[in-house]
C-alpha cells in the first residue's frame, strides 16, 4: 500500500533533495570546471593531438550548454554569468580561431559533464513537479533556486507562485486546497516507492475534481516506471482510460446452508 506522507513532511523531504542535489551540481562544476587551466594547458602543447572542428560551431555549443545552466537550477553557479559574458566578448580572426579550437572544445567538454550531472541530479524532482503542476490551476510550485547557495535558506528550497505573478508563498504547506493536497501527496508517495513492484491504492478520488481523477493513474504511472497499479475506486472516471484492464467487483449474498444455526450465526454466515 501507498504510505500517504503529511505535505510538511513531502516540504522538508523536497527541500533535502534539492539541496542536496544543488550541491552535486556544485561539487561537478568544481571538478570539471575548477581544474580546466592544466587540461587547458594540455591541450595547447605541441605533443596534444591535433583536434579538428569549427570554433564558431563550439561556440554555439558552448552557448547553448550555457543556457542550459541558466535556466535550470544552477542559476546560483558563478560559472553562468561570467560565461555568458566571456561568449558574448570572442572574436578573433581565422587564424586565432584555429588555434582555439583546442582550448573550445576542452572547455565544452567539461561544461557537458556539468550539465549532464544537472539532468540526472534533478531528475525525479523535476518529474515529480512536472507531474503535480499539470493538476494545479492558478498557480504551481517552483525551486526558489536562487535561494539554494545561502544555508540559511535550506528550509525554503520551494514554494507556490501564482499565475498573476504578484506572489510567491514560500513553502507548500499553506495556500492548498484539500485536493491539491491529496495530489500532491499521491504522487510523491508514487514517486518515491520501494523496489516493489505492485502499487495497491485504496479510493484516491476522495476530494479529487473529476477531471483529475481521469487524470490520476497516468501522472502516477509516470512515477512508477514499469510497476504496476492496483486502485480499489468507487469512481468510474478514475478508470475511463483504462477500460480494457477494470474490473467489476460485484459481491453477491451467500445462503445459509445450515437453517437451524441461531439468527446471529446465520448474520455471521452472509
Amino acid at each position: 500500500m501507498l504510505n500517504y506522507p503529511s505535505t510538511l513532511e513531502i516540504e522538508a523531504s523536497l527541500n533535502e533533495e534539492i539541496n542536496e542535489s544543488f550541491f552535486k551540481v556544485k561539487q561537478a562544476e568544481q571538478k570539471y570546471l575548477g581544474g580546466i587551466l592544466p587540461q587547458i594547458f594540455n591541450a595547447l602543447s605541441k605533443d596534444s593531438q591535433p583536434v579538428e572542428g569549427d570554433s564558431d560551431l563550439i561556440i554555439e555549443e558552448i552557448k547553448s550548454l550555457t543556457e542550459n545552466l541558466k535556466n535550470y537550477p544552477a542559476k546560483g553557479l558563478q560559472i553562468v554569468a561570467n560565461l555568458e559574458a566571456s561568449v558574448k566578448l570572442f572574436e578573433a580572426d581565422e587564424e586565432s580561431k584555429k588555434a582555439a579550437v583546442r582550448v573550445l572544445n576542452t572547455y565544452k567538454d567539461a561544461l557537458e559533464k556539468v550539465v549532464e550531472k544537472q539532468k540526472l541530479s534533478f531528475a525525479v524532482i523535476e518529474n515529480y513537479l512536472n507531474a503535480v503542476n499539470s493538476f494545479l490551476e492558478e498557480k504551481e510550485i517552483e525551486v526558489l533556486w536562487e535561494k539554494l547557495p545561502k544555508p540559511s535558506s535550506r528550509r525554503n528550497a520551494i514554494g507556490i507562485k501564482f499565475n498573476d505573478d504578484l506572489a510567491m508563498i514560500p513553502g507548500i504547506n499553506r495556500a492548498l486546497s484539500s485536493g491539491e493536497r491529496q495530489i500532491i501527496t499521491l504522487i510523491y508517495a508514487a514517486s518515491r516507492m520501494s523496489d516493489r513492484q505492485i502499487v495497491l491504492v485504496d479510493e484516491p478520488e476522495i476530494s479529487l475534481h473529476v477531471d483529475w481523477q481521469r487524470l490520476l493513474l497516468k501522472k502516477m504511472s509516470e512515477q512508477l516506471g514499469e510497476r504496476q497499479i492496483i486502485v480499489c475506486t468507487h469512481s468510474p472516471v478514475i478508470g475511463a482510460d483504462y477500460e480494457d484492464e477494470v474490473i467489476i467487483f460485484e459481491p453477491a449474498l451467500t445462503k445459509n446452508p445450515n437453517p437451524r444455526k441461531s439468527q446471529d450465526e446465520r448474520s455471521l454466515a452472509w
